[in-house]
């Protein structure tokens, strides 16, 4: 992406799939002090914050934890002989400025985004 900043000055955006990608293309847009608009798929801290210091525009998450708690109650239910579905969807959530500090605590249950930030 430092590559990509480079040789199209111009560029106004760009998206990153997961994390890794994201916060590579957020230190290089910084590292350029580029005022690219960058958005994600993913929930990690560092792209929270990134949100929320305006370095991402936003970010459609997801849970992890959604995921392991069906998997856990279907457990269960497959051990009681209850049929389990086959497929299951999970709410995504578009994070922005405007929620970013709410969705922090919704994916980091008992953790919040002013804490991150003063510990990074």
């Amino acid at each position: 992406f430092d590559g990509a900043l480079k040789a199209y000055p111009d560029l106004i955006g760009a998206w990153g799939l997961y994390s890794a990608a994201t916060i590579g293309m957020m230190n290089a847009a910084e590292a350029n002090g580029s005022k690219v608009l960058i958005s994600s798929v993913d929930n990690d801290k560092p792209i929270l914050a990134g949100i929320y210091n305006g370095t991402i525009v936003g970010s459609a998450t997801y849970s992890a934890i959604a995921p392991a708690q069906w998997a856990m109650s279907e457990m269960v239910n497959l051990l009681n002989g209850a049929p389990i579905p086959g497929i299951i969807f999970y709410a995504n959530m578009e994070v922005t400025i405007y929620n970013v500090e709410k969705a922090f605590t919704h994916y980091y249950p008992g953790k919040t985004l002013a804490d991150y930030l003063t510990k990074n």
